[in-house]
Formats: structure tokens, sequence, C-alpha cells
């Protein structure tokens, strides 16, 4: 796990969790460490300084849960000609196993 001068040994710097909404109208969360927060701002930074017109541009940094698992999220800037086209992001709309 990655560790800063700033976070106490043994305790990950870069804990982010991302929380979706369930339904429209629902808030969506992000929570994490001051660090994963800087280095979530420094990746949508990132695509939002690069000059690509009409393309997707995305941007990916590693991340940890609190329970250690690691993971990565992806920023992606899209034209908006595409948006439309996206699926809901409500999580209580996905398809449950029976």
């Amino acid at each position: 796990m990655l560790n800063t001068p700033n976070a106490p040994e043994n305790e990950p710097a870069n804990v982010l969790h991302i929380y979706a909404q369930g339904f429209h109208h629902d808030s969506a969360q992000i929570a994490g460490t001051r660090d994963a927060l800087i280095r979530l701002r420094d990746a949508i930074d990132v695509v939002l300084q690069t000059e690509t017109e009409g393309y997707k541009i995305t941007c990916s940094a590693d991340f940890f849960t609190n329970d250690g698992e690691s993971y990565d999220a992806t920023v992606i800037c899209l034209p908006a000609h595409i948006t439309p086209s996206l699926p809901p992001p409500y999580t209580d709309y996905l398809p449950r196993a029976a």
C-alpha cells in the first residue's frame, strides 16, 4: 500500500470510495483521504487539460478501499454528442441474479 509522510505507519494514504446513485435523484458520494482526493483531482485535471476536440480522453489512477483491496478509477471526458447514449448510472436498475 502507498503511504505518505502524513499517514501513520501501515495506514493507506489513498483510500477512496465512490458510491453511485441507487435511483434517480439519489445522491452520489465520493469519500476518501486527502491524498486520494488529490490523486482523483489530478486525474480530472489531466483529462480537462488535454486539448483533443471530439475525442474521448481518459486518465486512470490507482486507489484502495478501506479493506485494502486496490482498484483503478478511470476519469473519462466525452464529447457532448456521446452522452445521450450512455446507460443510466443507477445501481438499483442493474440486473440482479435470481
